[in-house]
């Protein structure tokens, strides 16, 4: 039975997503300082998985995680790459998806933000989460949401430096670990972020 919930729960994330990846564009293109920040293509999402299951310690995407990035890559990943000697490489991404909570209160939640070589990459990071904010605004979107661990002192950092406020401060009964949800709201009548 608890692989029937887990499949009939998956299956319904990836249909929530699917619906609702319609209600927002692609991620825009712009090129800043040597860095292009763009929405991922799907020849990009090995790459942007591979770099995720090095920065997440091991752990990978869920296979409904997995199929809902497949499916709105262009409206979810968010990438910022240089150039380097042997091509363009990924130095930083965003993923976001939508959660139940998400679509009550208007927000997308970011999942995860990952930068390779760590603190280089940090102004890479924060350009990112500071576009995909305004793109998500323009979008209708009231906000963003995210989950962090408390013990992940880098992300709670940058999260709080970009503008996000913890909310809510629980233990998850899964890792048995303390969290904060995290909101970021934007501006409603200017259209630009907080």
């Amino acid at each position: 039975m608890p692989v029937l919930k887990t499949i009939s729960k998956g299956l319904a994330f990836v249909c929530l997503n699917a619906f609702y990846s319609g209600r927002v564009g692609a991620l825009p293109r712009i090129k800043e300082d040597g860095v292009i920040y763009r929405a991922c293509n799907r020849s990009d999402i090995s790459n942007v998985m591979g770099l995720f299951k090095t920065l997440n310690n091991g752990g990978e995407a869920s296979l409904f995680q997995r199929l809902v990035y497949y499916i709105a890559c262009r409206r979810f990943i968010y990438i910022a790459e240089r150039e380097t000697s042997e091509g363009f490489e990924i130095s930083a991404f965003l993923i976001c998806y939508f959660t139940k909570r998400d679509i009550v209160e208007r927000t997308i939640h970011v999942n995860f933000i990952g930068a390779r070589y760590g603190r280089k990459n940090t102004k890479a990071v924060l350009r990112l989460l500071r576009l995909a904010n305004e793109h998500y605004c323009s979008s209708g979107l009231v906000g963003c949401s995210a989950r962090i661990t408390e013990t992940n002192k880098a992300s709670l950092a940058i999260a709080a430096k970009s503008g996000y406020r913890s909310i809510e401060r629980y233990c998850d009964p899964v890792s048995k670990k303390y969290r904060h949800y995290m909101l970021y709201m934007y501006e409603k009548s200017a259209g630009e972020a907080k």
